[in-house]
């Protein structure tokens, strides 16, 4: 039944006298958003099913954004007959971007807005679709709220009778402006989820600002929605850290070089207790819940419909994976998702079988198989895995044996595929990243095989990003104000410098602007004669699809004499190869492309950078006439001058590259790929076979495919759909058909090993790495892997430590300078869910130097890596505190770093914290963050006067009250341990592996699953064991008490001693000892049945001994030293403004 059917059902709590404090329950009205602007089937059968579900939806009717002041408008191709078949409640919503003003209620760009509004009204009404409420989308900046209001009024007006709703930003709430503006709209609502603008903050909606935030809307009195979020997306940002661009579902940026690229979920069970604790309590000002954005069949990168029913039902989806078997022998694995919600396909499955032997294995494609001693180990080859929806299936592989057996599956470490995803602790998991093979990164590897090229040509970068699109264009439209500007000034320097000589040159440059400005039109302006004329009108007859007449114009402008050409001779060759490319004629086309770059090296006039340029133009016309041994060089030579957009372009020439949903592909899309039988799958397979046959013969397309393969295999692209098709072992397959080329000599043969290790043929990769030079990173790298599974481990240590050396400088992984020159940064040590290659390289050398007992060393290793959480557990666990005081005072002083971690800043608070753990306090005190030095102050000081014996029992009752106080809301900043128990690197928010209890019992655990899906944990043995030595010092430095938050058991235990000194019965002894069980009964319920037992003998007769009888349990009761010590907190704290814990 709906929500809106059982709203009458609410029951009101009257909370106080004033209408913001009044609560309701029950269920609340839902709608959700169809944001799709184009109409496909999918987004039709969805329609049908937020019907059945919803009480309404909100269409995007139009977006419309202003260009140099001109309105740009992108219609949605609303079919309004399905709309008036199956909703029957239908709103629709009008999304202007961004837009600095100025806001009159009469110009243009109110008009503008006014129009499309009734024109979506009026189409709706003309369909007889009665349309209840209209939204306007606009994010306004907070400045201009107050002239916001002038839109409103005139939108307002033009909507009536229709309901009038805006959307409203968080950040608008405080705004003195606010409560005016939105008494110009029916209501609003209020958008509590957002891309984040800036990479330092790493969530789509934090569910707690999101209560604070309905909070303070419910204060203002008016009715409101909450808009919230079902999507995921990859956010890409500047070396400033601030947003550039989104990518969704059919949206796609061409990032500039340098971005960095951050994954974004809606986390459903997060947003499913927000929903929960709504329809428990909320202010009634809230009226309902829409939801961005309902799921469509199509979209990859939104919940489904199960998840968001979940949701809307304010349950948290259910999370299961099951490992299925299939057939006798050979048996078939597959991951089935039996929950409710989309699932990381990044653990790992273990077979174990007895009484057979193994003859026969395989891995899928993102799956790597090794079999030994009984068993057989499939992972997930990459961290980040593939998104399993709920009820699809992923196989996995398949095993052969010499006889039937029964086989046994394990799953370790499944996660959830919500929210932000991010590798906490390298050394997880038993260290089997040490084990297995890094993620190759694909830019990483292209840029390498870049750096053996060396144009001279110059890459000018555009102002705003070129869109990568597969569609050759005329003057790209990203770049249309760059060569707008360029046009007028090669134009005011041909006439300065008498090349063009007009009877009126005032005039004649004006014509010349208006030849620009209306570039579109059908009839050019008639302007000064002149190869600037030529080209307008070629560009002109282009953009209006008139081919001949742009070719003639171009060619005409090509036979001027040399001295009447200087400026346009570049740009109309450049112009007539993209003219090659639109009519198909790709052989022109590349000859075009390489002329540019001859006539700029002859001295023409190339302001827009059109001769570096042409080499991806050049490599697309290479590529349309299938010659990809001509298209890599060309493709690699755009890259080398700085142009990432080639990083995609090189994508194109991999003959078997998977395609994926939702991606730019260069072949048949995966829908198309699932629908194929099996006779069209191996002509498919053959055709792939056939390519990569000839790529082997070319050594530098032969380097491309491996470098490929190595990327997917470990990273493969983003949200890689689940299909039913049984993809080929691509490391097998390549492995194959080099051996059968037969080649003498294999460039980069280091890679052919990686390859081979990858696809567990440890021989194989063996022999790959003899063929090679051995002097490489990623031989050397190789060289370490096999060393230690050779248990040599001290070789493997000195290698790998020559690695990571070279990989630090060798030029083949160091920014090119220029403009491209952050990307090195980022895919060395990129943030997210993933390990880059400096991640990955310092991960295993820390961990080879950890259980070679060079813990030093390893600490050092581990945070030069930008692995904290692994550095924090050597300086927590395995040092000594002398040894850690030791390396974090022999720091060099540096500045704070422009952006990114201050990793020296946090390894010396958590020395102070550990310090305090150690009862050194006067050690701890310059090493604590602000203003924590002076909480510690209180602290030592409030502990003293507890032990003096000199004072009073009261007052020193008190004293060890205010310690236990300041322990428990302080201890978190005070002496938390940054990862296990108390997890202070996530804020307290999650807990982190305890990789110490996994290094001292020498296992960690898995989930497992038989054959019916039942769930089973086991233990697993490490991999990268820990030496005697190692466990001796984790166990010299256990976490007294080893228990999440243990600062709350210091807590209680300090407020016992309080207690011992208080008289029995009194109501201050009742009331230190109810908080003491307050603080620890989640953590140790025997410690808090112990206190519990004192309630019991010496508090019976006081108000909060009562209460706790009566409940048999603590309660929350403010007594009196609990009132005086949270007040004393405060006012100290307000004096102090420190970020106190919560925790």
């Amino acid at each position: 039944m709906k929500a809106a059917k059982l709203f009458c059902a609410a029951v009101i709590v009257l909370t106080a006298c004033s209408r913001a404090d009044v609560k309701v329950s029950g269920p609340l009205r839902q709608r959700g958003y169809i944001w799709q602007r184009e109409w496909t089937p999918a987004v039709i059968d969805s329609l049908a099913e937020a019907e059945r579900r919803m009480d309404g939806v909100v269409l995007l009717g139009a977006g419309i954004r202003f260009v140099a002041k001109k309105p740009e408008i992108a219609r949605a191709s609303i079919d309004w007959a399905v709309v008036k078949r199956q909703i029957e409640h239908c709103s629709v919503a009008l999304r202007v971007a961004p837009f600095a003003g100025p806001f009159r209620e009469d110009d243009a760009a109110a008009r503008a807005i006014v129009d499309l509004a009734k024109q979506i009204l009026g189409e709706a009404h003309a369909h007889d679709v009665k349309i209840e409420e209209f939204q306007l989308d606009f994010d306004c900046a907070q400045n201009n709220l107050q002239d916001y209001r002038g839109w409103l009024r005139t939108l307002r007006d033009a909507a009536h009778p229709v309901r009038f709703v805006i959307t409203a930003l968080p950040a608008w709430l405080d705004h003195p402006d606010f409560l005016a503006l939105i008494r110009e709209a029916d209501s609003y609502v209020l958008q509590v989820h957002s891309i984040p603008i800036s990479s330092r903050r790493a969530t789509l909606c934090d569910t707690r600002l999101a209560r604070q935030w309905i909070s303070k809307a419910a204060k203002l009195g008016l009715p409101f929605s909450v808009a919230l979020p079902t999507y995921h997306c990859s956010a890409g940002y500047g070396a400033d850290g601030k947003l550039l661009s989104v990518a969704m579902d059919s949206v796609q940026p061409a990032w500039p070089p340098g971005t960095r690229i951050l994954e974004f979920g809606a986390d459903p069970d997060e947003i499913a207790a927000l929903v929960n604790d709504w329809q428990q309590s909320r202010p009634s000002q809230l009226r309902e819940l829409l939801w961005y954005r309902i799921p469509i069949a199509t979209d990859t990168r939104n919940w489904r419909w199960v998840t968001l029913s979940a949701a809307m039902a304010g349950r948290r989806p259910e999370h299961k994976l099951n490992v299925l078997q299939e057939g006798e022998n050979p048996i078939d694995l597959s991951i089935f998702n039996a929950g409710e919600a989309d699932e990381q396909l990044n653990a790992g499955v273990t077979a174990t079988w007895s009484s057979a032997g193994l003859t026969a294995s395989d891995a899928l494609s993102g799956w790597s198989v090794r079999s030994e001693h009984g068993r057989a180990i499939f992972n997930a080859t990459t961290s980040q895995g593939v998104r399993l929806p709920p009820g699809r299936t992923r196989k996995i592989g398949w095993l052969r044996f010499d006889r039937t057996t029964n086989l046994r599956t394990e799953l370790s470490n499944p996660k959830h595929a919500t929210g932000y995803f991010e590798p906490q602790v390298y050394l997880d998991q038993g260290g089997k990243n040490v084990d297995g093979t890094p993620e190759f990164y694909w830019g990483l590897e292209v840029r390498r095989l870049a750096k053996e090229f060396h144009p001279s040509e110059k890459f000018v970068v555009p102002e705003k990003p070129k869109s990568e699109s597969d569609e050759e264009t005329s003057e790209n439209k990203s770049g249309a104000q760059d060569t707008d500007a360029a046009d007028l000034k090669d134009f005011e320097a041909a006439l300065n410098e008498a090349r063009i000589k007009p009877s009126d040159p005032k005039k004649a440059a004006e014509l010349n602007k208006l030849a620009r400005d209306t570039i579109t039109s059908t009839s050019p302006v008639q302007e000064f004669d002149s190869e600037f004329a030529d080209y307008h009108r070629g560009a002109s007859a282009y953009l209006n699809k008139q081919w001949d007449e742009a070719r003639k114009a171009w060619e005409d402008l090509l036979k001027r004499p040399e001295q009447d050409r200087h400026y346009r001779t570049v740009w109309a060759a450049f112009m007539l190869g993209k003219l090659g490319l639109k009519t198909s004629d790709y052989k022109s086309a590349s000859e075009w492309f390489q002329r540019v770059r001859e006539l700029a090296a002859a001295g023409f006039a190339d302001s827009l950078g059109l001769a570096a340029e042409s080499y991806g133009w050049q490599g697309r016309s290479e590529w349309k006439q299938d010659h990809p041994e001509k298209a890599v060089p060309l493709f690699l030579t755009q890259l080398a001058l700085g142009d990432a957009s080639a990083v995609v372009s090189l994508k194109a020439l991999i003959p078997d590259r998977e395609p994926v949903g939702g991606m730019l592909n260069y072949g048949p899309e995966p829908e198309e790929r699932e629908s194929w039988n099996d006779e069209q799958k191996r002509e498919q397979e053959q055709k792939e076979i056939s390519k990569l046959k000839a790529a082997t013969q070319d050594p530098l397309l032969r380097r491309l495919v491996t470098v490929h393969i190595l990327a997917t295999a470990t990273s493969p692209d983003l949200y890689s759909g689940d299909s039913s098709a049984t993809p080929v072992n691509r490391c097998a397959r390549w492995l194959n058909v080099i051996k059968q080329a037969n080649i003498g000599r294999v460039e980069d043969a280091e890679y052919l090993g990686w390859v081979a290790y990858n696809n567990g043929d440890y021989k194989g990769a063996a022999h790959w790495l003899e063929l090679s030079k051995g002097d490489s990173g990623a031989a050397l790298w190789l060289r370490a892997k096999l060393q230690r599974r050779a248990g040599k481990l001290a070789d493997a240590a000195n290698t790998m430590a020559q690695a990571v050396e070279w990989l630090k400088s060798s030029p083949a992984y160091t920014a090119p300078g220029g403009v491209d020159e952050t990307w090195t940064d980022y895919d060395f040590f990129p943030e997210g869910y993933h390990w880059g290659w400096g991640q990955s390289s310092h991960g295993d050398l820390g961990g080879l130097r950890l259980v070679r007992g060079d813990f030093v060393q390893a600490l050092d290793t581990f945070l030069k890596g930008h692995l904290w959480n692994d550095a924090a557990f050597v300086a927590e666990r395995v040092l000594t505190a002398s040894e850690l005081k030791q390396y974090v005072d022999m720091l060099p002083a540096t500045e704070p770093p422009k952006e990114g971690e201050d990793y020296n800043a946090k390894l010396r608070y958590l020395l102070g914290r550990r310090l305090v753990r150690e009862d050194r306090y006067a050690e701890a005190e310059p090493y604590l963050s602000k203003p924590y030095d002076k909480v510690l102050e209180k602290y030592v000081k409030a502990l003293q006067d507890g032990a003096n014996e000199k004072l009073s029992k009261t007052e020193r009752a008190h004293a060890w009250f205010t310690a236990a106080w300041i322990a428990r809301y302080d201890g978190m900043e005070l002496m938390g341990t940054e990862v296990a128990p108390d997890a202070f690197a996530e804020s307290g928010e999650f807990e982190t592996p305890d990789i110490a209890k996994q290094r001292r019992s020498g296992v960690f655990q898995t989930i497992s699953y038989d054959k019916q899906g039942n769930e089973q944990k086991k233990n697993m043995a490490v991999v990268l064991k820990a030496s005697a030595k190692e466990i001796r010092r984790l166990n010299a430095n256990k976490i007294n008490p080893e228990i999440r938050f243990h600062y709350r058991m210091i807590a209680g235990a300090l407020a016992i001693k309080a207690a011992a000194l208080l008289p029995d019965d009194s109501e201050e002894l009742a009331d230190v000892v109810n908080e003491a069980g307050l603080w620890v009964k989640d953590r140790d319920e025997k410690t808090g049945n112990r206190y519990m037992q004192i309630i019991e003998r010496r508090c019976s007769k006081t108000e909060i001994g009562r209460a706790d009888i009566a409940k048999h349990w603590f309660v929350e009761q403010e007594g009196p030293w609990s009132k005086t010590e949270q007040e004393a907190y405060q006012a100290f704290h307000k004096e102090l403004e420190p970020a106190s814990s919560t925790q």
